[in-house]
């Protein structure tokens, strides 16, 4: 079990890795810069007008791509600021989110959607947790429990799950769930958050957020391709608001559409489904997880 979570969180890290690498090259590999030789001998004076250039201070980029270049970066980080444990920046609060996830079926061949939502307390390594999954036509289940110390992947950490209104140890079913929540929402704001429109600011539940269209339709030349090769998603939109503050997610709104290879490991694109996104941060810093007796 906590080899899986640790995988968990080492894809939303590497994918976290990735998105800097996008933000900073504008979506294109940069050269590496070979360094001069040193001279043997004695330097030559420079000409008045070549010491005169090399002392001036570098031309700033024009300022729309500089805003471009942060607004990508900022939203790309702000889920994993939200969500993961050792990036965390908000102590506390309350989280709402559902959405549908595609997924390819290999009886019908077709694409296929899971359903799931989540309503979660969290204060510090403590975590409250109800989470409800159902894939295609088969009944809905719901997990309702705690993560306490951190769970399973914490020190001294344990998992409950409500049983008949009371919490029963469990090995791992809360950890697992709030671990493999990120990637649902992770994997699709990486990729809308490669084409930024500034909208203003706004007030989620009285925090104070930037507010930004995204779509890869406005993504630089180059860049669907450097994140292509590790997922499917072929495209995404929707919005973001990014607590001014603390840079963490405090809402989005998202829909993409990912292609699914047949048969596995192939290079055959065989269909495509579609996925939607919503979540919503409330209460920030007012929020405490206690153990029920």
């Amino acid at each position: 079990m906590k080899t899986l979570l640790g995988k968990a969180v080492l894809v939303t890290l590497t994918l976290a890795v990735l998105l800097s690498a996008v933000a900073c090259s504008g979506g294109q590999a940069q050269p590496t810069a070979t360094p001069p030789k040193p001279s043997t001998g004695t330097a030559a004076t420079p000409a008045p007008a070549a010491a005169a250039k090399a002392t001036q201070a570098p031309t700033a980029p024009a300022q729309p791509q500089t805003q471009a270049k942060d607004a990508q970066s900022r939203i790309s980080e702000s889920a994993n600021l939200l969500l993961l444990s050792d990036k965390a920046v908000l102590k506390s609060y309350h989280i709402e989110a559902s959405g549908t996830e595609p997924r390819w079926d290999q009886q019908t061949k077709k694409a296929a959607a899971d359903t799931y939502s989540v309503k979660a307390d969290v204060s510090g390594q403590d975590l409250y947790l109800v989470y409800t999954s159902q894939s295609g036509d088969k009944p809905a289940t719901t997990t309702e429990g705690y993560m306490i110390n951190g769970g399973i992947g914490g020190q001294n950490g344990k998992d409950y799950v409500m049983t008949d209104g009371k919490p029963k140890e469990s090995f791992g079913a809360i950890s697992m769930a709030w671990a493999l929540f990120p990637l649902r929402v992770v994997m699709p704001l990486a990729f809308a958050a490669m084409g930024p429109t500034a909208q203003g600011s706004e007030a989620i539940d009285g925090r104070q957020a930037d507010k930004f269209a995204v779509d890869t339709a406005n993504a630089p030349t180059g860049a669907m391709g450097v994140l292509g090769g590790l997922m499917t998603i072929t495209s995404a939109k929707g919005t973001v608001w990014v607590d001014k503050q603390t840079g963490a997610l405090l809402k989005c709104v998202l829909d993409y559409e990912q292609n699914f290879v047949d048969p596995p490991g192939s290079t055959t694109v065989a269909g495509s489904g579609k996925g939607h996104v919503e979540l919503l941060v409330t209460k920030v810093g007012n929020v405490t997880v206690k153990l029920p007796q």
